[in-house]
């Protein structure tokens, strides 16, 4: 697929690696509204499978309304929980992170005195 010259349209890539025409109108949703034929409303996003904001072929997008996309993302939490799902994620890129005995303090030492998140609930509250 060539980004640049897609659909006749010339197209230019952002920093952040999205493509933008002078209109300001994303590739992915111009391609995925003209292969598609379905419009993208404004409570609606087009979101890259791979995660890869310069792979706008048909297979790589999908369309979804934006809670579910910040949900998929992990940027809703339930509670002060996150979905395990997102946890695990996080938990894998911290993994083999070694901390000096004195930020291990200053972790220790921030959560005394709070009050757990889950203290007098009861029940299964893990999300799934």
């Amino acid at each position: 697929m060539d980004n640049r010259n897609y659909d006749g349209i010339l197209w230019t890539q952002k920093p952040n690696g999205y493509w933008v025409n002078g209109k300001r109108e994303y590739q992915h949703r111009y391609v995925y509204e003209k292969l598609t034929g379905l419009k993208v409303f404004d409570y609606q996003v087009v979101h890259h499978l791979d995660s890869d904001p310069s792979n706008n072929t048909a297979e790589n997008l999908v369309c979804m309304n934006k809670e579910d996309h910040y949900y998929l993302h992990g940027k809703i939490k339930i509670g002060k929980k996150r979905p395990l799902w997102v946890r695990d994620k996080i938990s894998k890129k911290m993994n083999g992170i070694k901390r000096s005995e004195e930020t291990r303090k200053k972790i220790s030492e921030s959560g005394k005195g709070r009050i757990p998140w889950n203290k007098g609930k009861t029940g299964n509250l893990e999300i799934y």
